[in-house]
């Protein structure tokens, strides 16, 4: 299978906002470090090279540990070896990366930080994997626990689990929905 990623000018870009998840979210040192990776500057010139090229390059440039989820790709029908093209100067990683995941027709990846590693991966396991993960809210938002719940429930993923401890928001839910509760949480504070 071959994929080109400049039929797809308009793929729209949802930027992370690496510091800003940072700040809320109770991070390990290796993916505090992970974050600020996603923000630095990178330059992509592959016209024809393998998805698991592609990320063994993005591992070596950004210095931070990416994994590529071989066996849900290959569950998925997109294995590692799959050829694409990937061209883009003076972007930054994350949006390389959204780029990467959003160019598989019929195949929807996503990525995520877990564990000290930057995981890539079929969107079906980031919807079925589950995480119990604490959000530092002192100072903010007093009433987000329920704007959190009211959030994720709009948009069709609701969290299994939301708890107010002291300062912290402690919520389980799958990988996808924490996705969108941290560009929630970085578009309200």
């Amino acid at each position: 299978m071959k994929i080109d990623s400049g039929s797809f000018p308009d793929v729209p870009v949802q930027p992370r906002s690496g510091p800003l998840v940072a700040s809320f979210r109770q991070l390990s040192p290796d993916e505090e470090k992970i974050y600020v990776a996603l923000d630095q500057k990178i330059d992509l010139d592959f016209p024809e090279a393998s998805l698991g090229d592609i990320v063994s390059y993005l591992q070596d440039s950004a210095k931070v540990p990416i994994r590529l989820d071989e066996k849900a790709l290959e569950e998925s029908g997109l294995p590692p070896d799959t050829m694409c093209k990937l061209m883009m100067h003076g972007c930054r990683l994350d949006d390389a990366l959204q780029t990467l995941c959003e160019n598989f027709p019929g195949t929807r990846l996503g990525y995520y930080v877990d564990r000290g590693v930057l995981q890539i991966t079929a969107f079906e396991r980031m919807e079925s994997t589950s995480r119990l993960r604490f959000y530092d809210l002192s100072g903010e938002i007093k009433n987000l626990a329920s704007a959190v719940s009211q959030y994720a429930e709009r948009m069709g993923s609701p969290p299994d689990v939301i708890s107010h401890l002291g300062d912290s928001l402690a919520i389980r839910a799958s990988l996808s929905t924490h996705a969108e509760i941290e560009e929630f949480i970085a578009g309200t504070i």
